[in-house]
């Protein structure tokens, strides 16, 4: 009987009284709940002030049409050397079309593309300004895609205002202008003229020597680079 007597106080005082462990738990529990703190009124209007101010720095890059025209040109201002690259490697005559014509009521806008011959060597032909269809002449040139699939388009608000070639007398501000690129690595000599938002003009020169292009943020006369 006093063994179970025992065995229940035993009992009891297990029910009663709570474990070490299980209280020293808690107290750090509450201890933290005390201590912590949310945040202030001050530091959430800090953080929305700078998710504000970061989110409209990132809207204006994506959204400045400026900044992707330069890309832009950049890029096309590029196409001469690989062209030339083409047209050693292949021993063929390549040629950089521009074509300065464009409708915007039929929403057809300026164009370029790349040609080669369809014969090895050098191979010089006709130029005609307008569209040879038009005149139904043949060519012994064929649009090339290997660094262009299609014809490509100017984007919107950038216009091809002329092309100066050294051959040829007169600016070419209509129809194609067409610069060719031969097997021995000379290439025309030309002045690409862009113009964006009216008074913003980029000049993409062609050395005849190395193929590159350089780009000058102005308007510069095919002249006064053959004088310097």
């Amino acid at each position: 009987m006093q063994s179970n007597t025992s065995h229940g106080v035993c009992f009891a005082n297990l029910q009663i009284q709570p474990d070490n462990d299980e209280m020293s738990l808690l107290r750090r529990r509450t201890t933290v709940l005390q201590n912590s703190k949310g945040f202030t009124l001050l530091e959430v209007m800090v953080v929305l002030v700078l998710v504000a101010t970061l989110s409209g720095f990132m809207v204006t890059r994506l959204a400045n049409p400026s900044r992707e025209m330069k890309r832009f040109v950049v890029k096309f201002s590029l196409v001469t050397g690989r062209i030339q690259y083409q047209a050693k490697l292949f021993n063929t005559t390549y040629r950089l079309v521009l074509d300065l014509d464009e409708n915007e009521l039929d929403g057809i806008p300026q164009r370029y593309w790349i040609e080669k011959s369809t014969a090895t060597g050098v191979v010089m032909e006709s130029e005609p300004e307008k569209a040879k269809e038009e005149q139904g002449e043949s060519s012994i040139f064929e649009m090339d895609t290997k660094i262009f699939k299609e014809v490509q388009q100017f984007p919107p608000g950038l216009k091809l205002t002329q092309v100066e070639l050294t051959r040829r007398n007169r600016p070419i501000t209509e129809g194609r202008a067409y610069i060719y690129f031969l097997p021995q690595g000379m290439v025309d000599e030309a002045a690409i003229q862009l113009n964006y938002d009216e008074n913003k003009f980029y000049t993409i020169i062609t050395n005849p020597m190395s193929g590159k292009s350089d780009l000058v943020p102005r308007q510069v006369p095919l002249k006064e680079v053959r004088n310097q």
